[in-house]
């Protein structure tokens, strides 16, 4: 009689788990770090890193796990639209969010908003007409695409620069690659009349000039 072997069960984490579990800690972190150390975390910039980790893992998942790796990526795809398409209406203080190439050129002080997002495309925010008479604070947001930013040739500015993945210039500053960030004063060193930018892309390119 001729013994049957059966093939024994590979053990282990499978890719599907691993990115999962992976997702569901980066994000967990990040909410701990908004919500228990105060500090201002984004999450378009999150998910925009989780989807390159998924792009990653995909091709080199073995077959029978690579439908949890898409299906991750199609949840997250999911969450974005969606999020460029309910985002203004849950947050007034927001500009834009959608897909498509966008400019925002306000006339002046009144006209500026606190805060520009869009989702994908390329977005242009001139704030060259705007004057400041006191420390003023401006984020600038975009998911996929180039965000160009100009400020008041005039004025202080104070700028904050972060890219998931891609190329960041600031003031001629240029950085590229994974993660670049850009801290920068430009102006008198004791001017209080400021203008602050917070300004990050996902994947793509950051550009601040006047």
């Amino acid at each position: 009689m001729t013994a049957v072997s059966t093939p024994r069960r590979r053990d282990g984490i499978r890719w599907g788990q691993l990115v999962w579990g992976g997702a569901l800690l980066g994000l967990g972190v990040a909410w701990f770090v908004d919500v228990a150390a105060g500090l201002s975390v984004s999450y378009a910039l999150v998910a925009a890193a989780t989807l390159i980790a998924v792009g990653v893992a995909l091709p080199f998942a073995p077959p029978g796990d690579r439908g949890g790796v898409f299906g991750l990526g199609l949840v997250l795809t999911v969450a974005v639209l969606a999020g460029t398409i309910i985002g203004p209406a849950v947050d007034p203080t927001v500009v834009g969010r959608g897909i498509g190439d966008v400019e925002f050129r306000p006339a002046n002080a009144t006209q500026l908003q606190a805060r520009y997002e869009h989702g994908v495309g390329d977005v242009e925010v001139d704030l060259r007409a705007v004057r400041v008479g006191s420390p003023t604070a401006v984020d600038a947001e975009l998911g996929v695409g180039d965000l160009l930013v100009r400020v008041p040739p005039e004025t202080a500015v104070e700028v904050d620069g972060e890219v998931g993945v891609g190329e960041i210039v600031v003031f001629g500053d240029q950085r590229g690659g994974l993660g670049p960030t850009v801290h920068r004063w430009d102006g008198p060193p004791s001017e209080t009349r400021v203008l602050r930018l917070d300004a990050s892309v996902g994947i793509g390119r950051l550009e601040v000039t006047r």
